[in-house]
């Protein structure tokens, strides 16, 4: 039995797998929510929408990545954030593109690459810049409409138009790719520090279940015995919940996600809030090996039975 120390985690395989994945992930879902906002979309609650639900796919990366460090895991959220900022923002550019290509070698007979080429001249001489940044600068020069709508049978239905231009179309957009990016980070920080279990080589992300609680004042006795190990006689200090009040002392277990290596013993002392709400504060973790844990929790129950 040993304190767990939250030490950082992180593979080479798997920093170079949340590299890949955070690239297509972030690529795919901006993609997806440009075709989607032609058929629904809201001022900043599009994109904020997207964002939470990017945060399901990215978090499966992450605990499949194994890469526990959360300002490696909050910056990867960051750059997922922004490829699907940019990916949104981008797939209206390259169609916008290739149709002006299309019809530049239909109606003029040219080759692609001179369309391509025109149509860069173009975006120069409006904003001195080409590319996609000549394509957001054009947007923002000749005013971006922005439409809260969704469509119904084929039909758009309107709610609201709001054209903006300049500066505060660049505004928008920052706004925009914020909520994008924040939701993604914030699962990022969250996971990556997430308790690991190193001797499984995965997560604590097992159901947490609670085996017993513990009169306050018996805490100081309870962390001693748990420094030195002494799993049998906090094995008789067991005390059912319903047998005592708030605040108290609880003692919770959880497993890795594979079921191998340690088990993780946490101990949280309740407190009542202003509200009279129960809140919990962890005040130390134990892994404790298989063969060690196995006769301290049957004692448990037994201690709890009688």
């Amino acid at each position: 039995m040993k304190p767990y120390l939250a030490q950082n985690h992180v593979p080479l395989f798997g920093v170079i797998l949340l590299i890949i994945g955070s690239v297509i992930l972030g690529i795919a879902i901006g993609i997806a929510a440009h075709f989607v906002s032609t058929l629904i979309y809201f001022f900043f609650v599009f994109s904020l929408f997207i964002g939470l639900l990017s945060m399901i796919p990215f978090s499966k990366l992450l605990l499949f990545a194994k890469v526990r460090h959360p300002l490696i895991t909050t910056l990867m959220g960051l750059v997922t954030g922004l490829l699907i900022a940019i990916a949104f923002y981008a797939t209206p550019y390259f169609i916008l593109r290739q149709n002006f290509i299309r019809d530049a070698k239909q109606n003029y007979q040219v080759s692609t690459a001179r369309a391509s080429a025109a149509f860069d001249q173009i975006l120069m001489d409006e904003t001195n810049s080409s590319g996609l940044l000549g394509y957001m600068k054009f947007r923002a020069k000749e005013g971006d409409q922005f439409t809260n709508y969704w469509v119904i049978n084929g039909v758009p239905i309107h709610e609201s138009i709001l054209t903006m231009k300049s500066i505060w179309a660049w505004f928008y957009w920052l706004i925009e790719t914020l909520l994008f990016a924040l939701p993604v980070a914030w699962i990022g920080f969250d996971i990556g520090k997430m308790s690991f279990s190193k001797s499984a080589n995965d997560w604590y992300n097992a159901p947490i279940k609670q085996i017993f609680a513990i009169p306050p004042e018996n805490k100081e006795l309870l962390l001693t015995l748990l420094r030195d190990g002494n799993l049998q006689e906090i094995s008789e200090m067991a005390v059912s919940e319903e047998k005592i009040s708030h605040p108290m002392l609880e003692v919770y277990t959880q497993r890795s996600g594979n079921k191998k290596g340690d088990v993780l013993l946490s101990v949280k002392q309740t407190y009542l809030d202003s509200q009279e709400k129960i809140k919990r504060n962890v005040v130390g973790q134990w892994e404790v090996s298989e063969p060690n844990y196995l006769p301290f929790v049957n004692a448990v129950k037994h201690k709890l039975a009688e």
